[in-house]
């Protein structure tokens, strides 16, 4: 997979903190990860994408 550089200035680090505070992440960490793999499900290319519940 991927590399994805994320760079954290003030609005997005008040993003991440406000996703923390709202309880929609359990950490800011877990707030990053859950912008990454939100942003890898929009920029999945659609011929590589996996299909639920296929082995």
């Amino acid at each position: 997979m991927p590399r994805i550089n994320l760079t954290v200035n003030d609005d997005n680090y008040q993003f991440l903190k406000d996703m923390k505070d709202s309880g929609k992440a359990a950490s800011l960490s877990h707030a990053v990860r859950l912008v990454i793999q939100e942003y890898r499900r929009l920029h999945e290319k659609p011929s590589t994408r996996k299909r639920r519940g296929s082995a």
